[in-house]
């Protein structure tokens, strides 16, 4: 509230009338009074309360007013005049308390709420109100609270005649152990002398009573003469307010707001004018130049009217609006004004001037607005790829106004969580101070620029941790625009909080995905494409592979039968070379494609199977497993599957087809002594020679090469050899038990199981460890 400011004293130290503790009554106490009658103020019934009813209301906000008007603003009795102070009774006998008051003051004694049955503690004074050194006026009273003595149920007090006695005095009169309670009546005293005296008491004079009985005294009030006709009031007012709002928007325009709060006086039905002048610092008005908002002086002015109705009209807010406009200011400059308020009345069909208030600072700024940035929004992504590093990418939606032509720059600051900065090791990413940060900058093409995606990228290893462990951290972000050869900062961030895992240095990598689609044609053959996605770290530059490695369930590998699908050791797989041309490199959906023919899966039977991604590269000439995938399960059902003949089976040569069974092209070549349950040859058997076809079982071309031996002893004999050949690690690589010889390196073959990953200079050769050519 506009009268909140008004200041209040202590009570004990304020005349009645006196509302704002100033020591002085006038027309301001009034104000005063009548803001606590409307809840305004604190009500003060100890300053304002005029009429004694126990309130503050507009009645005691005119008793004050007609006091200050009448006498005018005069100054609150001084305390001589005021009454002399309370002395100190606390700890005294009743009467002996009474008797250090002076004539005229009123002593009330109430009893404790406590008896006591020492007489020596009886009716003393416990406590006086108001206290010891309260300054109290001639017929004030005081109230002093005494220990009551024990009760004496047989004792009976006569009632004393009080009648036509000072209440003061007919209160000292009533013995102890009765309860005096004073009233005024509403009969007013016919002369001076009645004023204060006794009129009537309760129970009467003679009656003899318990101890306790209340005695009522009712006593004439002050007297009151017949007032003396008061002159007739002039009408006055006062501008206590004038409250400034810049850069107030108004319809479509933007100026000062001026909120008024005045009082008026006698001036009840008479029309009001409420006007603002503007004026420069040293006093000049400012002057109209389009006629708009003027006085017919020719001064800049705003107002409005306003009707008191009531004779003490007080008014907190009436509101004034002064484009800036019609001030008639050049642009370009900053204005330093103030504001003046005045107000007029209309007596006899002519305005008066009754109050100005006082004069009011104010700025008016027509310069260009500056720049401004808002960032609305921050998003953080993280292990993003960008140019083979791998880091944290901050997206930041942000607007700038007012900045057209420069060039302007976002910065993200990386620090620990708390606060303390992240320093550079490498004077890569950094600031001039050494703490590490990433920024961009843009260019600034308009006046009011919005960026609903700004990226910045910063790669995990510019953060300079050298630990591998796990990090807390943060980043802020700020916006810049350049002002001459500086920066200038127009909006910050909330720190970003997140982790970042350091993992140990050195050639790793880490598979996030895989997947298979089957029953896949690629270049007219079927089989299973297989993607991953994987991340290769500090591998730049290095020989390395991602392969599909397959087995059974179980982990019973699958071992080659050709040389087209399987490692150095005949483990069945499909790979391809990766190029790791950056420190960090991501690879997303690589395909990897494996025909079902190169799984060599055997005919009538259901084959659960699965596959693992392998990422290796060759470290210091080994080659090193980096990451393995879990297995992937499948299945290929073969139960159904009765080949036919796909070649040609010639009337009189070699038979070049694969049969469906002994004897269907009956030819020498597929005869039907062989094993029934056999698929066949799939080579060439020719009539005299050499025997070239790989056999299901020994002696089956009826040859010297396929001679009709114990084949059981030749298989276990190519199982041991295997078993202590092949030896496979969990990275992937194989050890093969062939050494050179006198042949070349290539597939040894015994029946349909491949023994050893070489070419021996016959079939034979191979019921050794070694391929020497026995």
């Amino acid at each position: 509230m506009l009268l909140a400011a008004l200041a209040n004293s202590s009570p004990a130290q304020t005349a009645k009338g006196d509302a704002d503790g100033d020591g002085r009554i006038t027309e301001k106490d009034a104000r005063v009074a009548l803001g606590m009658s409307v809840g305004r103020e604190v009500a003060r019934p100890d300053r304002a309360d005029m009429d004694g009813d126990g309130r503050v209301t507009s009645t005691d906000a005119a008793i004050i007013l007609r006091l200050a008007l009448g006498g005018g603003p005069g100054t609150v009795p001084q305390p001589a005049e005021a009454g002399a102070p309370a002395p100190s009774v606390i700890g005294l006998k009743a009467d002996e308390a009474k008797s250090k008051f002076p004539p005229g003051i009123v002593v009330e004694f109430k009893s404790g709420t406590r008896p006591v049955e020492d007489p020596a503690q009886q009716n003393l004074v416990i406590a006086q109100d108001p206290p010891a050194g309260t300054r109290i006026p001639p017929g004030g009273k005081v109230v002093l609270t005494i220990n009551p003595p024990a009760k004496k149920p047989d004792e009976a007090i006569v009632v004393p005649n009080v009648m036509r006695l000072d209440k003061g005095e007919a209160h000292n009169r009533m013995p102890d152990g009765l309860v005096v309670r004073l009233k005024e009546t509403s009969d007013k005293p016919a002369t001076q002398d009645q004023a204060g005296r006794v009129r009537s008491q309760s129970p009467p004079a003679g009656s003899r009573v318990a101890r306790g009985t209340i005695v009522e005294i009712e006593y004439y009030g002050e007297y009151e003469p017949e007032p003396e006709p008061e002159p007739a009031p002039e009408p006055s007012a006062e501008v206590w307010g004038a409250f400034t709002d810049d850069d107030f928007e108004q319809g479509d325009e933007k100026g000062l707001r001026i909120r008024v709060g005045l009082t008026a006086k006698e001036c009840s039905g008479s029309e009001g004018l409420v006007s603002a002048f503007f004026l420069t610092q040293g006093g000049a008005y400012l002057r109209d130049r389009d006629g708009r908002l003027a006085t017919d002086s020719g001064n800049v002015s705003v107002w409005q009217t306003y009707r008191p109705d009531e004779d003490y009209d007080l008014v907190e807010e009436i509101p004034l609006f002064m484009p800036y406009s019609q001030l008639h200011l050049a642009d370009g400059a900053r204005y330093e004004l103030v504001v003046e308020v005045q107000f007029h009345v209309k007596v006899n069909g002519q305005f008066r001037h009754l109050a100005t208030s006082d004069r009011v600072p104010f700025t008016v700024d027509l310069r260009p607005p500056g720049p401004t940035a808002e960032i609305k929004s921050v998003r953080a992504e993280h292990n993003v790829e960008r140019g083979g590093k791998i880091g944290l990418l901050i997206h930041i939606a942000f607007d700038v106004e007012n900045a057209k032509g420069r060039e302007g720059r976002v910065t993200s600051y990386f620090e620990y969580s708390g606060g303390r900065k992240l320093e550079d090791r490498d004077d890569d990413y950094a600031t001039k101070n050494g703490q590490v940060a990433t920024w961009e900058d843009f260019t600034l093409r308009y006046d009011a620029s919005t960026w609903e995606d700004f990226p910045l990228f910063m790669p995990y290893s510019q953060l300079d941790l050298v630990e591998p462990e796990d990090y807390s951290l943060q980043f802020s972000l700020q916006v810049k625009v350049k002002t001459g050869a500086d920066w200038t900062l127009l909006a910050s961030s909330e720190p970003v909080s997140f982790t970042y895992k350091k993992a140990p240095s050195g050639p790793r990598a880490e598979i996030q995905a895989v997947s298979a689609d089957h029953n896949v044609m690629v270049g007219g053959r079927k089989g299973m494409r297989i993607r991953t996605t994987f991340t290769v770290h500090e591998s730049r530059g290095l020989d390395a592979t991602a392969a599909a490695y397959f087995c059974f369930s179980g982990g019973t590998k699958l071992i080659l039968k050709d040389d087209a699908y399987c490692d150095a050791s005949g483990w069945i797989c499909t790979f391809t070379k990766l190029d790791l041309t950056y420190d960090h490199a991501v690879f997303t959906d690589l395909e990897l494609f494996m025909p079902y023919s190169e799984l060599h899966l055997e005919e009538g039977l259901f084959h659960n199977l699965e596959f693992r991604i392998y990422v290796e590269a060759k470290i210091g000439g080994t080659w090193t497993g980096l990451a393995k995938s879990d297995p992937v399960v499948f299945t290929i059902d073969k139960r159904s599957s009765t080949p036919a003949c796909s070649g040609t089976c010639a009337p009189g040569g070699a038979n070049q087809c694969s049969c469906a069974k002994w004897g269907a092209c009956e030819k020498q070549s597929c005869r039907s002594d062989g094993p029934t349950a056999a698929v066949g040859c799939t080579g060439t058997c020719a009539p005299a020679g050499e025997n070239s076809c790989s056999c299901k079982a020994w002696g089956q071309c009826g040859k010297d090469t396929c001679t009709k031996t114990d084949p059981l002893a030749g298989l276990k004999t190519a199982l041991q050899d295997l078993d202590d050949a092949v030896d496979d690690d969990d990275s992937g690589t194989r050890k093969s038990g062939c050494q050179p010889g006198a042949s070349s390196w290539g597939h040894c073959r015994q029946g349909d199981m491949t023994i050893f990953h070489c070419l021996c200079s016959s079939v034979g050769a191979c019921g050794n460890r070694d391929c020497r050519g026995k």
